[in-house]
C-alpha cells in the first residue's frame, strides 16, 4: 500500500544519494546547512505502476490506501508504534503533495542528470520478479 496517486514525489536513487555524499568530504564546510535532493522527475504512483508493469512484463496496478487502513497495514507488518506513526505522517504529507517537486540541487552536486524511476526498475528489477522468472530467463 502506497500513498494515493496525486502526491507526485520526486523520487532519488539511493546510488545518486551517495555517489552527490562524495561531495561533502569537509562535514564543517556543511555545518548547519540543508539540502533538498530529489530525483530529475516527479511522477505520480499510476505513473510509477506503468513503468515497472513495462519493464516487468505484466500487469501492475496502483491502489490508493486511506491513511487509517495504511496505518492498519503497517502495523500488521509488525512495525513498531513510532515507526508506523512516522510512516503515516509521512503518508499524509504525500497525499497533501508535500513532495510533488523536483530540485535541481542533487543535479548540481552529481554534475549529470540523476537516475530515473524507469532506470532504478530496470537495474533493480530482480527485485520484483516473480520467483522462478530470472533464473528460466523468462521475462517477469
Amino acid at each position: 500500500m502506497r500513498p494515493p496517486p496525486r502526491c507526485g514525489p520526486g523520487g532519488v536513487d539511493t546510488r545518486d544519494i551517495g555517489v552527490a555524499a562524495r561531495v561533502f568530504g569537509d562535514p564543517a564546510a556543511h555545518h548547519g546547512a540543508g539540502y533538498t535532493l530529489t530525483g530529475p522527475e516527479a511522477l505520480d504512483f499510476p505513473q510509477v505502476a506503468a513503468i515497472l508493469a513495462a519493464e516487468l512484463g505484466r500487469a501492475i496496478t496502483y491502489r490508493p490506501a486511506g491513511v487509517l487502513p495504511y496505518a492498519a497495514h503497517l502495523r500488521r507488518t509488525g512495525l513498531p508504534l513510532a515507526q508506523v506513526a512516522v510512516q503515516t505522517v509521512l503518508h499524509v504529507g504525500l497525499r497533501r503533495g508535500q513532495a510533488d517537486h523536483v530540485d535541481p540541487t542533487l543535479e548540481r552536486l552529481l554534475g549529470r542528470p540523476g537516475r530515473t524511476v524507469a532506470e532504478y526498475v530496470h537495474d533493480h528489477r530482480g527485485r520484483w520478479a516473480l520467483p522462478g522468472a530470472l533464473a528460466s530467463g523468462a521475462r517477469t
